[in-house]
C-alpha cells in the first residue's frame, strides 16, 4: 500500500540533494532536533522506563560521514538542537488563583514546538528565514512518548511540517529503537514513525529496523554500551539517515568507523532501500495507548460526569458535537451505566471531581488536566503539555516534591501508571493544552481561552469547549462533527466552529497516527427517524470534509438484506467534489414475514490515499414490514351522513388469495362499505377503496369508531396469518 508513496518521496529526495551539489551552495545545512533526556527519568513507579535515545551521538557520527564524503563539495554545517529544557513558572490555580511554582519539562517535540520560552525564534529558524536556510531538518523523538503516546509524536510532525513546508527544507523521520530493557520493539517503533511519515509524505530512515538486523544470526555485529544508542548503534543510525539522503552506503565516505563500519554502511543500505519497497503495516493503529479510538457508532450514546462548572461547559461542546453528526445523548448520574463517562484528572485541584473506572458502569472514562487560571494561564498552559513538578521528585501527594499531573501527558501518565489504560480499563485522555495550544499558535488574535477575558479568568472560552467536545465525541465514535465554515471569522459561531475543527483534527491524528484527517460524515435525515416501511425510506447523506488526493470510494452494504437495502452500493468521491454531498436511499427489503427487523447500514472507504482508506461508519435502522399498507390511519366524518375513503394495498405478493375482513367496532357511530376484500397474486399492490360513513345519534359530543383490518386466516396465503 505504502510502496507508490515512499518512492515517490525517495526520488524527490535524491534528486534535491544531488542538485544542491550541482548548484555548489556554500554549505549543506541540516538541523537535529531531539531530547537528550527520557520523560520516564524521574522513576514513578508503575511504568515502563524508557532511556533516551542520544540524538548528538547519532549527529556526531552523521556529520562525519557528511564531511568525509568525497562526493559533497560543500561544507557541512550540521546542528543537533537539543530540545529538552525546563522553565519554572509562578503559576495560577483555581477560581481563586491560588499561586504555585512549577517547574515545568520538556521532553517531546511537540512540547518543544509549543514551548513559550523562544517559541518565535523556533518558528523563523524550521522556516528557514533566520541565519540559516537549512537543507533537511531530522526529527528524533523520545523513545518513552514515541512508546507510550505515539499519537503526540504524529501531532508534532504535523506541526513541524506546517512550519518547515513553508521553506526549503525536506523533513525527514528517524525511526529509531528503544534500548534492550524497554518492553516495546523496534517493529513497534518502525510502525509509528511510518504511520506518520506515509500520511505526511516525509521520508522515514529506518533505523530501528536495521538495528534489529544487525542482531541476526547472519550478521550478528550489535554491541553493547551503557549507552543509547551504542557506538555502533549511533553509526548505523547515521549511516541509515546517510543513505534515505543519497541512496548510497555510507562506506563510500573517507569517514572509517573502527568497527564492522562498511558491514553496517552496506547494511543501512540494503535495509533503506528495501523498506522503501515494503509494507509495514496493515490496517487501522491498534496499539493501547491513552489516545486511542472507539468506533461506537450508534445513533445515540448516554454518559456522566463527576465534575462541575468546567465540565458543564464541555458537555455544551460536545452536545453541539452530537447536533453536528446527527445524533443525540443523554447525561446520567455517575451510579447508571452508561457508555462513556469523563471528569478532570488532576489529582491536585478538586480531586474529589476526578473521573472514575468502573467497567460495570462505564464502557470507556476519559480524564483531562484541569485549566490554569487566566493570570498565568495563556502562557503556564502551553509550558503545560508534558510533565511538570513542584519542589523537583516525584511524592504523590499536595506536598513538597511532588510530580503534578496536570499536564497533558501528566494526566495520560498517570493513566498508564495506575494501569488504567489497558487492558483491563478503558481510560483516555483529552489533551486540553495541545487544544489550546494549537488554537493559539495558528489563531492568536482570534481565539480565546477563557470565557470573559475581563471578568471570568477561570472558566474556558466557548471555543476551547467545542475542542474538547469535538475531541470527546470522536475519539468515542469516529465520527466527524466539523460542520460549514461561517464566513466571518470574527464572530462567536466561527469560534465555535475553529473550535469543533481542532478538536476533531487532533483526536483523529493522535489516534489514527497521522498528519491528515479525512473528515468522513455520514448524516442521517434526522438524529430519531431510523424505522423504515416498504412504502417508505430515509437517506443518509455522505461526504468528506477534507480533500483526498486520489478518488474515495465508499462501499455501502447492510448486514441483514432480507430486512433492509441500500441504493446506490457505491459512492465516489474525488479531489474536486469530495464536500458534494451523495446521498443513499434506505429503505425496507421486500418479504413475506410481518414484524418489526433491525439492521446497520455500513459504509466503507478504499482509496490510493491512505489517510483515506480502511474507515467506516455504521447506522441501526428498524425495517418496520406490515401485511397492509392503508392511505390513512384516522379521519374525520360528519354524523349526518359525512363520507370519507381509505386505500388498502397488500405490502408484498402473495403466493394465493390474501381476504382481509373489514369492520367498524361502533356500528352506531360509523359504517364501512365492504366487509372483505380480495387480493390475488395479480391485484396484490392495486389499491382497493373502503367508504367510511357517519351515522346520527342522539349525542351531541364527538364519538370515536375504531375501523378494523385482518386476515381472514382461514382464506388467506398461510404466509399473511396472524
Amino acid at each position: 500500500i505504502m510502496f507508490p508513496q515512499i518512492l515517490r518521496f525517495a526520488a524527490v529526495l535524491v534528486v534535491s540533494f544531488l542538485a544542491s551539489l550541482m548548484t555548489s551552495q556554500a554549505a549543506l545545512d541540516i538541523l537535529v532536533i531531539g531530547s537528550s533526556h527520557s520523560y520516564s527519568e524521574s522513576g514513578e513507579s508503575g511504568v515502563v522506563h524508557e532511556k533516551p535515545f542520544n540524538p548528538s551521538a547519532v549527529a556526531t557520527q552523521l556529520h562525519s560521514i557528511l564531511d568525509k564524503d568525497p562526493a559533497i563539495s560543500e561544507t557541512v554545517n550540521l546542528v543537533f538542537e537539543n530540545l529538552y529544557r525546563t522553565k519554572t513558572q509562578t503559576t495560577a490555580i483555581g477560581g481563586g488563583a491560588d499561586s504555585w511554582s512549577f517547574e515545568y519539562r520538556c521532553y517531546s517535540l511537540a512540547q518543544y514546538f509549543m514551548w513559550p520560552e523562544g517559541k518565535d525564534a523556533r518558528m523563523t529558524n524550521l522556516r528557514g528565514a533566520g541565519t540559516t536556510a537549512w537543507d533537511y531538518i531530522i526529527l528524533v523523538e523520545d523513545p518513552y512518548v514515541m512508546a507510550n503516546f505515539p499519537g503526540m509524536y504524529a501531532e508534532a510532525v504535523s506541526l513541524y511540517q506546517s512550519e518547515v513546508s513553508q521553506g526549503t527544507a525536506q523533513l525527514v523521520l528517524l525511526a529509531q529503537w528503544p534500548e534492550n530493557s524497554s518492553g516495546f520493539t523496534a517493529a513497534q517503533f518502525n510502525e509509528i514513525v511510518h504511520r506518520v511519515g506515509d500520511s505526511a509524505g516525509v521520508a522515514v530512515a529506518p533505523a530501528g529496523k536495521a538495528w534489529d538486523g544487525m542482531g541476526s544470526p547472519g550478521l550478528n555485529i550489535q554491541d553493547t554500551d551503557t549507552s543509547h544508542p551504542t557506538p555502533k548503534g549511533a553509526y548505523l543510525a547515521a549511516a541509515t539517515i546517510y543513505s534515505k539522503l543519497t541512496n548510497r552506503s555510507a562506506k563510500t565516505s573517507n569517514h572509517n568507523f573502527p568497527t564492522d563500519g562498511d558491514a553496517i554502511a552496506d547494511h543501512a543500505l540494503s535495509v533503506t532501500q528495501t523498506a522503501a519497497g515494503a509494507t509495514q503495516y496493515l490496517g487501522a493503529y491498534t496499539s493501547d495507548n491513552p489516545f486511542q479510538m472507539r468506533y461506537a457508532q450508534k445513533r445515540h450514546l448516554d454518559y456522566s460526569d463527576k465534575g462541575s462548572s468546567t465540565e458543564d461547559g464541555i458537555i455544551a461542546g460536545l452536545d453541539d458535537a452530537f447536533a453536528v453528526c446527527g445524533m443525540t445523548s443523554q447525561k446520567f448520574s455517575t451510579a447508571i451505566a452508561v457508555d462513556f463517562h469523563f471528569s478532570r484528572g488532576t489529582d491536585l485541584f478538586e480531586a474529589d471531581k476526578q473521573y472514575l473506572v468502573d467497567p460495570d458502569l462505564y464502557d470507556r472514562s476519559y480524564g483531562f488536566p484541569m485549566q490554569d487560571h487566566g493570570n498565568t494561564g495563556l502562557e503556564t498552559m502551553r509550558y503545560g503539555i508534558d510533565k511538570r513538578f513542584y519542589n523537583g521528585s516525584f511524592v504523590r501527594d499536595a506536598g513538597a516534591g511532588t510530580y503534578y499531573n496536570g499536564t497533558d501527558l501528566g494526566v495520560a501518565h498517570t493513566m498508564i501508571l495506575e494501569g488504567d489504560v489497558a487492558p483491563t480499563y478503558d481510560v483516555k485522555t483529552i489533551p486540553m493544552r495541545l487544544l489550546w495550544s494549537k488554537m493559539h499558535h495558528e489563531h492568536p488574535t482570534l481565539v480565546h481561552a477563557y470565557r470573559n477575558p475581563t471578568s471570568d479568568l477561570w472558566h474556558i472560552s466557548d471555543e476551547l469547549e467545542r475542542a474538547m467536545g469535538a475531541f470527546l465525541l470522536t475519539l468515542n465514535t469516529g465520527r466527524c462533527p466539523v460542520g460549514d465554515e461561517p464566513a466571518d471569522n470574527t464572530t462567536t459561531d466561527w469560534q465555535r466552529w475553529y473550535g469543533k475543527k481542532i478538536g476533531y483534527e487532533t483526536a483523529w491524528q493522535m489516534s489514527h497516527l497521522t498528519t491528515r484527517v479525512p473528515g468522513f460524515q455520514v448524516l442521517p435525515t434526522a438524529p430519531t427517524v431510523s424505522v423504515v416501511t416498504p412504502g417508505s425510506s430515509e437517506t443518509l447523506s455522505v461526504r468528506f470534509r477534507y480533500p483526498p488526493t486520489s478518488n474515495v470510494t465508499v462501499n455501502v452494504t447492510v448486514d441483514d438484506p432480507a430486512a433492509g437495502a441500500v441504493s446506490p452500493s457505491t459512492l465516489t468521491f474525488t479531489p474536486a467534489n469530495y464536500q458534494t454531498l451523495q446521498v443513499v436511499t434506505v429503505s425496507a427489503a421486500p418479504g413475506s414475514t410481518s414484524g418489526t427487523f433491525p439492521f446497520v447500514v455500513n459504509l466503507a472507504t478504499s482509496s490510493d490515499d491512505l489517510v483515506f482508506s480502511g474507515h467506516g461508519d455504521a447506522w441501526e435502522f428498524e425495517s418496520e414490514r406490515k401485511f397492509a399498507q392503508l392511505s390513512k390511519t384516522a379521519t374525520t366524518v360528519a354524523e349526518n351522513g359525512g363520507i370519507d375513503t381509505f386505500t388498502v394495498t397488500l405490502n408484498w405478493q402473495p403466493d394465493t388469495d390474501v381476504v382481509l375482513d373489514v369492520s367498524s367496532a361502533a356500528t352506531g357511530e360509523a359504517t364501512v362499505s365492504l366487509s372483505t376484500l380480495t387480493f390475488t397474486k395479480g391485484n396484490w399492490d392495486t389499491a382497493q377503496t373502503v367508504t367510511i360513513t357517519g351515522v346520527n345519534d342522539d349525542h351531541l359530543a364527538t364519538d370515536a369508531a375504531t375501523i378494523s383490518i385482518a386476515v381472514n386466516d382461514a382464506a388467506s396465503d398461510d404466509a399473511f396469518d396472524g
